[in-house]
C-alpha cells in the first residue's frame, strides 16, 4: 500500500475529557516525531501529566491519528503563557508504526488549520538530537529562534521554532467567524478532479436553474434606464417596499407597513451578518442553532456578542428543545435566531411550537429572529408559516426573506428584513454607513418575481416540486443501494447520518473523512455535517442541486463506496 492509500484510510479525532488515558497511552508510549524515548526525558515525569482537560475550550484542541483501530500518534495546541497571540504545539508523538504513514502531516495541518482560527503565531520546543524532527518542522514553515520565547517552562528541549499562522493584518474575528471544513471540501474537489473523478458536486446549495423569464426581461429593461446608475438609497424604492409587503400580505396573510417595516438587503445573509452589530453592544448574548448556517455565528464574533448554542438532535424532531434553555440565557439574550425550515435541516415546526416560543420570547423580552429564507420550499401539504401570522409577533420579531431560493435569484443578491420597526430601523441606520442600498434594477427584477408568485394560479407552488421530485428520487435510489435517510421536510438539502459502517461511534471528525474519501474516490461532493457547529458531527449534508438522473447516478456511487466496491 502506497503511503497516499494508507493516509486515506486514516482518522483524525478530537479528543475530549473521556479519553484522558488515551492522551496519558501518547504521550507516555510513543515516540516524539521519530526521535528516541530515551531514558530520563521530559515526559517520563509523572508531574507533566497531559489530561484532556487540559485542551478542553474554544482556544486548545488535542487529536489523534488512527488507522483501522491503532493509535498511530497525537499532538495538541494550547495557548502559550498565557498569550493571546501565541499558541504552543503540544508536539507531535508518533509510535514507530506511524513512520511512513503520512500521519504527522496530516496531524500538523489539522492542529495548524485550528491554530491560525485563534492565534498569530505558533511556538513549539524540540531537541537538537532529533534531526528528523528539525527537518519535520522546517518544512511545514517553522523557522527557529536564537532562544525560548519569554514564559517557557520547558527545559528538556533545547531548540524553539515559530511559526506565523496568520500573515499581514487580518484579525482574529475574521478567522474565527466560520468553518474551514468548506474550504477543505473545496480542496478535496480539486484534487478529485485531479485524480480524473467525474464531480458530482452536491456540496454547495446554489440553485442550478434560471429565474423566470419575465424577471430577467424585467432587469434587461431597468439596466438600460439612464437614470439606474444613482444611488438607490439604504430605504430602497418605494416599490420593492410595497410589492414585499404586498407579497407578505399575499403568502401569509401578515400586514405590514412598507414605510418602516421593510428594509431590501443584499440578501438576507447580507441581514444576518450585519444584525447583530445594529441591534447588540460587545459582551451582549445570543442565542443561535447548532447545527446551523455558519453566518449565524459568524456574526456574532464580528459583534463581540457571546454565542448561546441550542443543540438541534433528532430526539427533538431537530428543533431547539425550548424547556431546556436555562432562565438565565433568557434573560441574558437580546435575541434568539431560528430558522424553520433551516440550514443545513429542513425541521418542519408546527403552529403549536411556535406559539409556544413566541410567548418566551414576550416574556423574557428577547428579539426573536426568524431567518425563512426557504419559505418557498416546503414539500407534501407543509407550506412554511411566518413567525409574524401570530397576533402581536411583530412586537418581539422580525423575519429576513430572500430571492435566491425562492425564485432561484442567487446572483442578483437581494431578499429583506420585516417586522419589528425598531429592530428594522437599527439595521437601516447601521447599512446608511456601510451601503448605499440595493442596486435599482436588482429591485425591479424581484418586484417583478413578486408579482408573478401573486399572479400564480391557486394551488402554484413555485420552486418546490422541483426540489419535492428531486428528494424522492434520490432517497428512493439511496435506499436502493441499501442507505435509507430521513426525508426532509423542505429546503434544498438532506441532512442525513452517515451509514453504519462509518459512524465511529459518533466521534469527531467522522463525516470529513467519510466526505473526503467520497469525493476523492467517487467523484460525489457533499459536506460534512461538523460545518455547521459540533452538533453535526456523524451527519452530512447533500444539497439537491443537480437534475434527477445526476443524482441517480450519485446514489449508484454512493451505494458502490459504502459497500467497499471498486
Amino acid at each position: 500500500m502506497t503511503q497516499k492509500e494508507e493516509a486515506e484510510n486514516m482518522e483524525i479525532r478530537t479528543l475530549r475529557a473521556e479519553d484522558n488515558p488515551t492522551i496519558e497511552r501518547i504521550i507516555r508510549e510513543c515516540l516524539i516525531e521519530f526521535g528516541g524515548n530515551r531514558e530520563g526525558l521530559a515526559w517520563e515525569d509523572d508531574s507533566l501529566s497531559a489530561l484532556s482537560a487540559f485542551y478542553e475550550g474554544k482556544d486548545r484542541e488535542y487529536w489523534v491519528a488512527i488507522e483501522e483501530g491503532r493509535l498511530l500518534g497525537g499532538c495538541g495546541i494550547a495557548p502559550f503563557a498565557d498569550s493571546q497571540e501565541v499558541c504552543e504545539l503540544q508536539k507531535m508523538y508518533l509510535i514507530a508504526e506511524a513512520r511512513g504513514t503520512g500521519a504527522a502531516g496530516m496531524l500538523m495541518r489539522t492542529a495548524l488549520d485550528f491554530a491560525a482560527q485563534h492565534y498569530r503565531h505558533c511556538y513549539l520546543e524540540t531537541l537538537n538530537t532529533m534531526k528528523a524532527a528539525h527537518r519535520f518542522y522546517r518544512k511545514h514553515g517553522f523557522r527557529e529562534l536564537d532562544g525560548p520565547l519569554e514564559g517557557t517552562e520547558h527545559y528538556a528541549c533545547d531548540a524553539w521554532y515559530m511559526r506565523p499562522l496568520r500573515q499581514g493584518r487580518t484579525a482574529r474575528r475574521v478567522g474565527e467567524m466560520g468553518s474551514s471544513v468548506f474550504s477543505q471540501v473545496f480542496a478535496w474537489q480539486e484534487e478529485a478532479k485531479r485524480l480524473g473523478r467525474d464531480l458530482i458536486n452536491l456540496s454547495i446549495g446554489t440553485p442550478d436553474q434560471s429565474p423566470a423569464i419575465e424577471i430577467r426581461q424585467a432587469l434587461s429593461r431597468a439596466v438600460l434606464k439612464e437614470d439606474a446608475y444613482s444611488y438607490p438609497g439604504t430605504w430602497g424604492s418605494p416599490q420593492f417596499r410595497e410589492q414585499a409587503a404586498a407579497w407578505m400580505k399575499h403568502r401569509f396573510g401578515v400586514e405590514v407597513d412598507p414605510a418602516v417595516q421593510v428594509l431590501p438587503l443584499m440578501g438576507s445573509q447580507d441581514g444576518l451578518a450585519h444584525l447583530a452589530q445594529a441591534i447588540c453592544d460587545p459582551g451582549d448574548l445570543a442565542m443561535v442553532p447548532d447545527p446551523g448556517y455558519p453566518i449565524y455565528a459568524g456574526a456574532l464574533k464580528l459583534a463581540g456578542v457571546q454565542a448561546h448554542l441550542l443543540p438541534l438532535r433528532r430526539e427533538h424532531g431537530f428543533l431547539p428543545n425550548l424547556d431546556d434553555i436555562p432562565e438565565e440565557a433568557w434573560a441574558r439574550a437580546r435575541f434568539m435566531l431560528v430558522s424553520f425550515p433551516g440550514n443545513p435541516i429542513g425541521a418542519r415546526a408546527d403552529e403549536a411550537y411556535l406559539t409556544k416560543l413566541i410567548a418566551l420570547a414576550r416574556k423574557w423580552d428577547v428579539l426573536l429572529v426568524h431567518d425563512l429564507a426557504y419559505s418557498e420550499l416546503g414539500f407534501d401539504d407543509y407550506r412554511p408559516m411566518s413567525v409574524l401570522q401570530f397576533p402581536g409577533a411583530s412586537d418581539i420579531a422580525v423575519e429576513l426573506h430572500s430571492c435566491s431560493k425562492s425564485f432561484n435569484m442567487p446572483g442578483c443578491r437581494v431578499g429583506f428584513l420585516t417586522g419589528n420597526t425598531e429592530a428594522v430601523a437599527a439595521l437601516r441606520e447601521l447599512k446608511g454607513h456601510l451601503d448605499f442600498g440595493v442596486f435599482a434594477p436588482v429591485q425591479e427584477a424581484a418586484v417583478e418575481a413578486f408579482r408573478l408568485a401573486m399572479a400564480a394560479p391557486e394551488g402554484d407552488r413555485g420552486v418546490a416540486p422541483l426540489y419535492e421530485r428531486r428528494r424522492d428520487v434520490f432517497v428512493e435510489a439511496l435506499a436502493q443501494e441499501g442507505w435509507v435517510v430521513d426525508q426532509p421536510a423542505a429546503t434544498m438539502f438532506l441532512w442525513v447520518e452517515l451509514p453504519e459502517p462509518f459512524r465511529r461511534g459518533g466521534r469527531a471528525g467522522s463525516a470529513s473523512r467519510f466526505a473526503r474519501e467520497l469525493v476523492l474516490e467517487t467523484g460525489v461532493a457533499v459536506i460534512p455535517g461538523e460545518a455547521f457547529g459540533a452538533e453535526g458531527e456523524g451527519y452530512v449534508r447533500i444539497a439537491l442541486v443537480r437534475e434527477e438522473e445526476a443524482l441517480r447516478e450519485a446514489a449508484r456511487r454512493i451505494g458502490r463506496f459504502i459497500r467497499g466496491e471498486q
